[in-house]
């Protein structure tokens, strides 16, 4: 009995030895900055970055020469701000509208503008929660929502600056 505990003992004993054995030479194999290493340098994630930041640098310069400018050659083009999640500050003439496509937001922030509706629904006006129907005025700094692409929008009556998130389109 007493043979088979040193037994035991022995054998628990050499077989720790040969795992942490094993755990050192397989674990040497990975090389600090090699594509195994689950750790990357500073250097790599900027080349990366940088790399990324041409890739859709052009992509981005293509799209731009692709929709031309809004209007040109008596076709309605769309415009869509450089980032969906941000407000751009356009500058509206007098006398022009303002189309939204669906989800469009319009802040009216100085100027007139009134709403322009499809004939049998208006520009949401969430500020105040109300439906803002063809000829409504639109109201300052109140957030407007163009539900749809069906022609809604605001129609400037002299200069107006306006912020707008989504695409739109000048008439």
């Amino acid at each position: 009995m007493f043979n088979s505990k040193i037994l035991y003992v022995i054998l628990g004993f050499v077989l720790s030895l040969a795992v942490l054995t094993a755990s050192l030479v397989f674990g040497a194999e990975v090389l600090p900055g090699s594509e195994d290493d689950p750790l990357v340098s500073k250097s790599y994630v900027d080349e990366l970055i940088e790399d990324l930041r041409k890739a859709f640098g052009l992509e981005i310069d293509e799209l731009r020469e692709s929709l031309g400018e809004p209007g040109e050659g008596g076709q309605e083009q769309p415009v869509q701000s450089p980032s969906a999640s941000s407000f751009m500050v356009v500058e509206v003439p007098g006398g022009t509208s303002v189309i939204g496509f669906e989800g469009t937001e319009i802040i009216v922030r100085s100027g007139y503008a009134f709403a322009i509706d499809n004939g049998e629904d208006g520009v949401s006006d969430l500020t105040a929660g109300v439906d803002l129907k063809g000829g409504d005025p639109a109201p300052k700094n109140h957030l407007l929502l163009v539900p749809r692409s069906d022609g809604r929008g605001i129609s400037c009556q002299g200069l107006c600056y306006v912020m707008i998130k989504g695409e739109y389109s000048f008439e």
